[in-house]
């Protein structure tokens, strides 16, 4: 039996908050990585996307075990947050994969400078790829007020979502956590996840 193909990307806030943890997040996506890449039940791609007040693509989909740690040497923190921007150019971009997608999303803070992508057109694309695709969402964040209506009204499915204190130590935790859920989807259990 073929191993399944799935595709795993992160979308992580690059804008000049993220500056005072930037060692921990490139330690954390770092860390993230080797434990899919440790996975031998899937055939992984991987992509790395960062956003400040534009997208930038910095990992191009393609096997994780030809990965070599350049996000290490290119993540810099700068700039605004093109959070909806981000999420949705990513989304649009593969949903027509055919392929299972788990995508991780990390921001601490508001989106404040999107140019092609609305909350509303956002929201209607999560829902769209976790209810008819098979994808599923993974949103973890630190300064959003209102963080459960908010993540609601995203469509981020409850166990998908992970708030962070702004503080360090915390964005490791929360990748951490999602890369938990993510070895979860990719490997499910063959008790509990079985077709009647």
């Amino acid at each position: 039996m073929s191993k399944q193909k799935i595709n795993v990307i992160l979308i992580i806030d690059q804008s000049g908050s993220m500056g005072f943890t930037t060692v921990e997040t490139k330690q954390a996506v770092t860390k993230y990585i080797e434990d899919q890449a440790a996975i031998t039940d899937a055939k992984i791609n991987l992509e790395i996307v960062v956003f400040d007040s534009a997208v930038k693509t910095l990992y191009s989909l393609d096997k994780i075990k030809n990965y070599s740690n350049t996000f290490a040497d290119d993540y810099k923190p700068h700039g605004f947050t093109a959070l909806y921007d981000a999420i949705g150019t990513t989304i649009t971009k593969h949903k027509e994969s055919g392929l299972k997608t788990i995508v991780t999303i990390l921001t601490d803070g508001e989106e404040n400078s999107s140019k092609e992508y609305s909350k509303s057109k956002v929201a209607e694309l999560i829902k769209d790829v976790q209810d008819n695709l098979n994808w599923e969402v993974i949103f973890l964040a630190a300064n959003l007020p209102n963080f459960d209506s908010y993540t609601d009204s995203l469509h981020i499915k409850g166990a998908n979502k992970v708030q962070f204190a702004d503080t360090a130590g915390q964005r490791a935790f929360s990748l951490s956590a999602a890369s938990s859920m993510t070895k979860s989807y990719i490997t499910p259990d063959p008790i509990t996840n079985t077709d009647n």
